[in-house]
């Protein structure tokens, strides 16, 4: 089995889960997304601007926790990307 279909089984291992574990939690807790149904769509009522504006906080936590593990990060020989990545310069891929 190569590392391919490894990963897709896995995507789609987790998205059946994932949609077994919320049905269950709306089917024995209805109130928790009361106003929406279990396929309904989420539309924002007002601009793209507004949204995006609105989520500021969201973008905020992930900077911060992408900032945090960059340094960690290592590929398969152990060696940190961000150091690799800052002595061979830009990659040409």
């Amino acid at each position: 089995m190569n590392i391919k279909s490894s990963s897709e089984h896995n995507f789609f291992s987790v998205l059946i889960f994932d949609f077994v574990v919320v049905g269950a939690l709306v089917y024995l807790w209805p109130s928790l997304i009361a106003p929406f149904g279990f396929f309904e769509p989420l539309t924002i009522k007002g601009s793209l601007f507004e949204a995006v504006c609105n989520a500021w906080p969201v973008y905020l936590f992930a900077i911060s926790i992408n900032v945090v593990m960059l340094p960690s990060v290592v590929n398969s020989l152990g060696v940190p990307i961000l150091w690799r990545s800052c002595l061979e310069g830009p990659s040409s891929v």
